[in-house]
């Protein structure tokens, strides 16, 4: 299974790795944590959240 790196998900969410890190700790997305440090997220996951905060008829 491929895991997305924070920096990635905040490049794919045009968005800050701050603020990826705050919706993984709020627990608005889950993260796989390889220690202390390292997170990763599941694509599958990252969609989920993408797709949960879609409007509908949005593309």
């Amino acid at each position: 299974m491929h895991l997305v790196t924070v920096a990635d998900a905040s490049e794919r969410l045009g968005t800050t790795t701050q603020f990826v890190r705050a919706l993984i700790h709020r627990g608005d997305l889950p993260a796989v944590y390889l220690n202390s440090r390292a997170l990763r997220i599941k694509p599958a996951d990252l969609e989920a959240w993408i797709e949960s905060r879609s409007t509908p008829g949005a593309a």
